[in-house]
């Protein structure tokens, strides 16, 4: 009976004494015994996150660098590279925040699976 305690105290933070132990283990056991405890850490899911995130920064940077790349006229213009700058620079900012939550993303959703 004390390990089922604990375990409910654990899970939902109340105390339990004598007047309403019974009412709460009826109504929480279910779930006491239904709850399974996730691993701590999974290298696993790290590793695959990293590598979702490389590889989504990269097609997206190569994306970035076609559409830079094609938007300067050298013949036409005087100056073609004059907004160059700050549009890859927005370009990498946007990308970078892309890439880092789909792959935290991915690395928390692989995570997830029980010991």
């Amino acid at each position: 009976m004390m390990n089922r305690d604990f375990k409910a105290y654990k899970r939902f933070g109340t105390h339990f004494n004598e007047s309403n132990e019974n009412y709460a283990m009826e109504n929480i056991s279910t779930n006491v015994t239904s709850w399974v405890p996730l691993k701590r850490i999974s290298w696993s899911a790290v590793f695959a996150g990293v590598l979702i995130t490389i590889i989504i920064q990269l097609l997206l940077s190569l994306l970035g660098v076609g559409v830079g790349m094609s938007s300067i006229d050298a013949i036409e213009e005087r100056n073609p590279v004059k907004g160059l700058g700050k549009g890859s620079i927005i370009w990498y900012v946007v990308t970078s925040l892309i890439a880092l939550f789909s792959g935290g993303f991915i690395a928390g959703r692989l995570a997830q699976t029980p010991k």
